[in-house]
């Protein structure tokens, strides 16, 4: 009795070893997430699923969406400048 539970300690003292070598040899590959959002690209495929998403769920059609774009624009230079 005394011996199955020595093995299972080991073993779980082995896992959990095991598993902080690899989480820890992990995080150098994964960006950070701040750094990520900060990309332009990131930042202009959000905008193109926002824009795409408000666009289906209003079922515009490509007129109101032309007349709409504009101001969404403007919305957000003042967004962007009242964060400033």
């Amino acid at each position: 009795m005394f011996k199955k539970r020595i093995i299972i300690l080991m073993f779980i003292i082995s896992f959990l070893i095991l598993f902080k070598s690899v989480a820890l040899a992990q995080s150098d590959t994964i960006p950070k997430r701040s750094e990520n959002l900060e990309s332009p690209k990131v930042k202009e495929f959000i905008e193109v699923l926002w824009v795409w998403k408000l666009t289906k769920a209003l079922d515009l059609n490509e007129e109101k969406l032309t007349l709409l774009i504009p101001k969404l624009k403007r919305l957000e230079d003042v967004r962007r400048e009242s964060v400033k």
